[in-house]
Protein backbone atom coordinates (compact mmCIF):
# COMPACT_ATOMS: atom_id res chain seq x y z
CA UNK A 1 0.00 0.00 0.00
CA UNK A 2 1.44 3.37 -1.03
CA UNK A 3 2.18 5.87 1.72
CA UNK A 4 2.60 9.63 1.43
CA UNK A 5 5.02 11.71 3.50
CA UNK A 6 6.11 15.33 3.33
CA UNK A 7 8.94 14.17 1.02
CA UNK A 8 6.81 12.26 -1.50
CA UNK A 9 5.06 8.92 -2.02
CA UNK A 10 6.53 5.49 -1.42
CA UNK A 11 4.81 2.77 -3.36
CA UNK A 12 5.38 -0.43 -5.23
CA UNK A 13 5.15 -1.88 -8.70
CA UNK A 14 2.39 -4.43 -8.22
CA UNK A 15 1.90 -5.85 -11.73
CA UNK A 16 2.81 -5.67 -15.41
CA UNK A 17 0.40 -4.54 -18.09
CA UNK A 18 0.96 -7.45 -20.47
CA UNK A 19 1.86 -7.82 -23.25
CA UNK A 20 3.32 -4.30 -23.20
CA UNK A 21 5.51 -4.53 -20.09
CA UNK A 22 4.23 -1.28 -18.61
CA UNK A 23 4.56 -1.11 -14.82
CA UNK A 24 1.38 -0.85 -12.75
CA UNK A 25 1.84 0.72 -9.31
CA UNK A 26 -0.19 0.94 -6.13
CA UNK A 27 0.02 4.77 -6.24
CA UNK A 28 -3.34 6.39 -6.91
CA UNK A 29 -3.44 9.23 -9.43
CA UNK A 30 -5.15 11.54 -6.95
CA UNK A 31 -2.30 11.03 -4.46
CA UNK A 32 0.30 11.65 -7.18
CA UNK A 33 -1.40 14.93 -8.17
CA UNK A 34 -0.88 16.21 -4.59
CA UNK A 35 2.89 16.15 -5.25
CA UNK A 36 2.55 19.24 -7.47
CA UNK A 37 3.44 17.91 -10.91
CA UNK A 38 1.68 19.17 -14.03
CA UNK A 39 1.24 17.42 -17.36
CA UNK A 40 4.43 17.85 -19.38
CA UNK A 41 6.73 17.91 -16.32
CA UNK A 42 9.76 15.65 -16.08
CA UNK A 43 9.52 13.44 -13.00
CA UNK A 44 12.59 11.73 -11.54
CA UNK A 45 11.64 8.69 -9.48
CA UNK A 46 13.55 5.99 -7.63
CA UNK A 47 12.53 2.67 -9.13
CA UNK A 48 14.08 -0.34 -7.40
CA UNK A 49 16.49 2.21 -5.82
CA UNK A 50 17.64 3.49 -9.25
CA UNK A 51 16.77 6.97 -10.62
CA UNK A 52 14.59 7.17 -13.73
CA UNK A 53 13.37 10.38 -15.36
CA UNK A 54 10.04 10.19 -17.19
CA UNK A 55 7.68 12.68 -18.79
CA UNK A 56 4.33 13.02 -16.98
CA UNK A 57 1.82 12.84 -19.83
CA UNK A 58 -1.80 11.98 -20.56
CA UNK A 59 -1.22 9.50 -23.41
CA UNK A 60 1.59 7.45 -24.92
CA UNK A 61 1.40 9.59 -28.07
CA UNK A 62 2.65 12.58 -26.03
CA UNK A 63 6.25 11.24 -26.11
CA UNK A 64 8.43 9.97 -28.97
CA UNK A 65 8.67 6.22 -29.67
CA UNK A 66 10.99 4.56 -27.17
CA UNK A 67 10.76 7.39 -24.62
CA UNK A 68 9.73 6.79 -20.98
CA UNK A 69 6.49 8.16 -19.60
CA UNK A 70 4.57 8.34 -16.35
CA UNK A 71 0.78 8.39 -16.69
CA UNK A 72 -2.48 7.67 -14.90
CA UNK A 73 -3.91 4.42 -16.19
CA UNK A 74 -7.54 3.46 -16.70
CA UNK A 75 -7.65 2.05 -13.15
CA UNK A 76 -6.68 5.45 -11.71
CA UNK A 77 -3.19 4.24 -10.78
CA UNK A 78 0.17 5.67 -11.78
CA UNK A 79 1.94 3.65 -14.46
CA UNK A 80 5.44 3.76 -15.95
CA UNK A 81 6.02 2.79 -19.55
CA UNK A 82 8.05 3.18 -22.72
CA UNK A 83 6.19 4.29 -25.83
CA UNK A 84 5.98 1.25 -28.14
CA UNK A 85 8.59 -0.61 -26.07
CA UNK A 86 8.52 -3.02 -23.10
CA UNK A 87 9.61 -1.10 -19.96
CA UNK A 88 9.92 -4.28 -17.87
CA UNK A 89 12.21 -6.03 -20.37
CA UNK A 90 14.31 -3.00 -21.32
CA UNK A 91 15.03 -2.01 -17.71
CA UNK A 92 14.81 -5.53 -16.18
CA UNK A 93 12.18 -4.49 -13.62
CA UNK A 94 9.56 -6.97 -12.44
CA UNK A 95 7.04 -6.76 -9.60
CA UNK A 96 7.38 -6.38 -6.77
CA UNK A 97 9.71 -3.38 -7.02
CA UNK A 98 9.92 -0.32 -4.79
CA UNK A 99 8.99 3.10 -6.15
CA UNK A 100 9.52 6.53 -4.62
CA UNK A 101 8.16 9.70 -6.24
CA UNK A 102 9.37 12.92 -4.56
CA UNK A 103 7.42 16.14 -4.11
CA UNK A 104 7.92 18.40 -7.14
CA UNK A 105 11.19 20.28 -6.74
CA UNK A 106 12.58 17.95 -4.07
CA UNK A 107 15.83 16.12 -4.78
CA UNK A 108 15.77 12.38 -5.40
CA UNK A 109 18.08 10.51 -3.05
CA UNK A 110 18.72 6.80 -2.89
CA UNK A 111 17.46 5.39 0.39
Amino acid sequence: MASATDKGIEGEVIALDDPYGSLITDIQGDDFKKLGYALGDKVTVLLDKKPFTLSYVKTFMDVPVGEPLLYQDSRGRIGLALNERNFSQVHKINPPASLFIPQKGAPVRAK
